[in-house]
């Protein structure tokens, strides 16, 4: 059984009772108005998940720049390195890090409790 395909949502549900069972026309109205209302908000989430994959994308393609013009960097001299890349968080940037250091994209060692990041040819 694949639970992807087989997972009961709200949209399946609703459907399976809008198509199934005679209802008051009131109650199928109702049902209705809520299995549209599910659908949108899937729709929209998935919508969000992929913005925010996409500006991590980019963000990531600016930290390996400011990463192949330093050579090594802690994470705060990254995001000094760069306006857009300054504008977040410390804990944003590590996490891109370590998802560039999960993809090999980056290598990273410790320096007196710090990390220190740089591209796999610089290490």
């Amino acid at each position: 059984m694949n639970k992807n395909t087989d997972k009961m949502t709200y949209v399946k549900a609703l459907t399976f009772v809008l198509e199934g069972y005679e209802l008051p026309e009131d109650v199928r109205e109702r049902l209705t108005a809520l299995k549209a209302s599910q659908v949108k908000k899937s729709e929209s989430k998935g919508k969000a998940q992929t913005a925010k994959a996409e500006a991590d994308s980019a963000n990531k393609d600016i930290i390996l720049e400011v990463l192949g013009t330093v050579g090594k960097a802690y994470v705060d001299e990254i995001r000094s390195k760069n306006e857009i890349l300054g504008e977040l968080s410390n804990q944003k940037v590590s996490a891109l890090l370590r998802a560039l250091k999960t993809e090999g994209k980056v290598v990273s060692t410790v320096d007196k409790k710090r990390t220190l990041y740089s591209l796999p040819s610089v290490a």
